[in-house]
């Protein structure tokens, strides 16, 4: 199912991400109106037949956020082309009506978060499981009106294994009291196949994700890290469009690199250098509020905002050698 980052790159590139020839996209409350000769791939409901059981499941996507990383009141239109719903509540109700009567079981995969599929669950009947995320938080298991809603460790961290018991006489299931969570490290040997399939999408979109590109000799502080990324800026050439980019200073929040993604010393590639400048497009199809930025400022636009307290770390001319009359490039990330 689609959640609130499969927005940020535009209505192309989410059109291009639904046709999956694996697996049906669900996107329960998105309604594509755009003129794309295919239309969009997403659907509001699939059934799922497991043995003689049929299995329902339908999917919710949650709101969008702002350049702020907090959550847009009200809610908007991720991008143009598709148009939300969230009344989730009612539109839950409206999938039961239509396709209950086809099914045994029901599932809503959710992206709304945990307290919104509990809320959801606890005024919607007819829910068997909720196969949450969305939030950020510990795994959880929740059960209120005859539904069970799991929360699973976020980002690959672990996984929820819940196995559902089904009386094949009355079409009637159970789910165990205890809820297995695992740590994906501590899980089980690499399934082949799903490594098989893994390495397939990333030989499609991202061949050399994991070429070495550099080598990290001492493990960086978060200050080296930050020195690094500003002497990248000061002189950098976008591979695909060739466009120059040279800054005189730059404003950096350390908040945006992560503890756990500091390189240790060894082999570095692509991804290690994404994980650790993560970038965030909020609002979606934009270049989002944790993106490289460079303006142009007068130098005495720029002895402000270094006398200012922002917080951020600060590389450049000392505010002293700074020419008012000057014009400066100014990186912002």
């Amino acid at each position: 199912m689609i959640g609130n980052h499969d927005f940020a790159w535009g209505p192309e590139q989410l059109l291009e991400y639904a046709k999956d020839d694996v697996s049906t996209v669900l996107a329960s409350n998105t309604e594509y109106y755009g003129n794309d000769p295919a239309g969009f791939a997403g659907v509001d409901f699939a059934i799922a037949e497991v043995g003689c059981i049929k299995v329902g499941v339908f999917g919710m996507t949650s709101g969008p956020w702002n350049e702020l990383d907090e959550e847009i009141k009200p809610q908007v239109d991720f991008i143009d082309d598709f148009r939300m719903r969230w009344d989730w509540n009612e539109r839950a109700r409206e999938i039961i009506a239509a396709y209950s009567d086809q099914v045994d079981y029901m599932v809503m995969l959710s992206h709304l978060g945990h307290g919104t599929d509990v809320a959801l669950a606890t005024f919607v009947d007819g829910i068997d499981l909720v196969l949450g995320g969305h939030t950020h938080d510990s795994p959880k298991t929740t059960r209120v009106n005859g539904t069970t809603v799991l929360l699973p460790d976020f980002n690959a961290k672990g996984y929820t294994d819940v196995t559902v018991t089904f009386d094949l006489a009355t079409k009637t299931a159970t789910t165990p009291e205890t809820i297995a969570e695992l740590d994906i490290t501590e899980s089980l040997p690499i399934n082949e196949v799903t490594k098989r399939r893994i390495d397939g999408i990333m030989g499609t979109y991202a061949p050399d994700a994991n070429t070495e590109i550099a080598v990290s000799l001492n493990q960086p502080s978060r200050d080296d890290i930050l020195d690094i990324l500003h002497d990248s800026l000061t002189d950098f050439t976008a591979p695909k469009s060739g466009t120059t980019y040279q800054i005189d200073a730059s404003f950096l929040s350390r908040g945006e690199i992560e503890d756990s993604e500091i390189w240790a010393p060894g082999s570095l590639t692509q991804e290690d250098f994404h994980q650790a400048y993560p970038i965030e497009r909020q609002p979606a199809n934009t270049p989002g509020f944790s993106s490289l930025y460079q303006v142009s400022v007068s130098g005495e636009a720029l002895s402000a905002m270094l006398s200012y307290e922002s917080g951020l770390d600060y590389h450049g001319p000392a505010l002293n050698d700074i020419d008012s009359n000057k014009t400066y490039q100014v990186g912002l990330f």
